[in-house]
This record gives C-alpha cells, structure tokens and sequence, in this order.
C-alpha cells in the first residue's frame, strides 16, 4: 500500500498571520538652537508691535474724545456767536431809540405850552351864530366884537348885574349891535341872550330910535361877558 502524501484542501488552506504592527509614540527633545541674541532680537520686535499697537489704539481714543471735545467746543461758540450778534442787534435798536426821551419831553413841553397859549379858544362862529339865532325875526344884527382876557390871568367871577348869571368865570367880553322896530324885540333879545351858553351879565349899553322913515328903527348895544362855558377845551393838556 502505498501512502499518499497528505495535502490540505483549498478549505482548509491556512492564511498567513498578518504581521503585527507596533505603535511607538516617542518624540525628539525640542531644542532651540538659535543664538540668543536672535531669540532676545524677536522678543524686542513682538514687544515693540505690541507697543505700536498699543500706541496706536491710545491715539485713536484720544483723536475721539478731541473730536467730540472740538464738537462740542463749535456749537457753545455757534451759540456765543448768535448771542453776541443779538445782543449787538438789540444794541443798535437801542441806539435809535437813544433821544425818544428826551423828544417825548420836547413834545410834552410844546403841549403844555400850546394848552396854556390857547386856554381861552373859543368856536367863536358858533359863538356868534347862537348870538344871531337869538335875535327876534323883526330885528337884524349889525355888528359883533369880541375880546378875551390876556390868557393865564386870574378869570373875573361874573356878576349878576342886568340878566345875566350869577356864579360863571368870565374870560371875555362882547358888544353886540343890532336893530329892530321895535323895543319889544330889544326887550326880547336882553332876555334871548341871558340863556346862550358862554354868556353873562347882559346889558343894553345904548339905544336910540330913528323915526325918519315910513317906520321907526331902533339902534341899540348890548355887552355881555363871554364865561368860561364858551371856551372849546380841545387844546388842553390830557393826563397821561
């Protein structure tokens, strides 16, 4: 018999083992072999960057608070100036005004000046209008005159003497001629007289009658005082 050699099937082929893998963590020692002057050169350049840097940022925050410092300095100026310039303004207006005192008291002398100048105004042709519509409607009027008293006297009290009104401060005086048929109208015109306002103490001065004609005209003259009651009192003095 003969043995045959054994040989192992492809299903029983033994694989080799891998080989086996072995990690070794090792490292080399870190040795810095520059010279130090190199290493001490670079550590003055970082320090150095970090300077500037520093600088740098120090500049900027100083440039802010300027900016905001001069921002602020420009608007208080921008105020100071408009002031100044309304306060110049308000100070030419003033000038202008400077002499209105001293006119105001120019003016208030030419008013005190005029009120005592003319204390004694009269309408003096409403005045002889009121005299004319007294006069009976068969009498005429021929004349009127007229004087007042120098202006700042004393006025004289006006008397009751003929038909005239006690009590009235006369300013002036009146002498009135005229003419009529009749004395019944010189009569009627003494009375008419004594009620016109600004009139007193009437009397008939004188009288004489002209019978020549177809009738008889009487001429007579009437004085009177002119009182304070005819005066206007527009130009005096008004209280301020």
């Amino acid at each position: 018999m003969t043995a045959t050699p054994f040989a192992p099937s492809a299903a029983q082929a033994v694989e080799p083992a891998p080989p086996s893998t072995v990690q070794v963590n090792w490292s080399a020692p870190r040795v810095n072999l520059l010279p130090l002057e190199v290493v001490v050169a670079r550590r003055v350049r970082r320090a150095q960057r970090g300077a500037a840097l520093a600088a740098a940022g120090a500049a900027a925050l100083v440039g802010c608070v300027w900016a905001l410092g001069l921002g602020s300095t420009a608007h208080q100026q921008q105020r100071l100036d408009e002031a100044t310039a309304r306060l110049t303004a308000l100070q030419a207006e003033q000038a202008q005004y400077a002499a209105a005192p001293q006119v105001l008291k120019q003016l208030e002398t030419v008013r005190d000046t005029r009120a005592q100048a003319m204390a004694q105004d009269v309408a003096w042709y409403s005045y002889v209008d009121s005299l004319t519509r007294a006069l009976p409607a068969t009498a005429w009027l021929v004349s009127v005159q007229t004087s007042l008293s120098a202006a700042g006297s004393a006025a004289a009290p006006a008397t009751t003497g003929g038909t005239g009104t006690a009590g009235t401060s006369s300013v002036g005086s009146v002498t009135i001629s005229a003419r009529s048929t009749s004395y019944d109208d010189v009569a009627a015109y003494l009375d008419a007289l004594a009620a016109v306002p600004g009139v007193a103490d009437v009397f008939l001065s004188t009288s004489t009658s002209d019978a020549s004609g177809s009738a008889p005209v009487i001429s007579f003259t009437v004085t009177a005082s002119v009182t304070d009651a005819a005066l206007t009192h527009r130009f005096d003095a008004k209280e301020s």
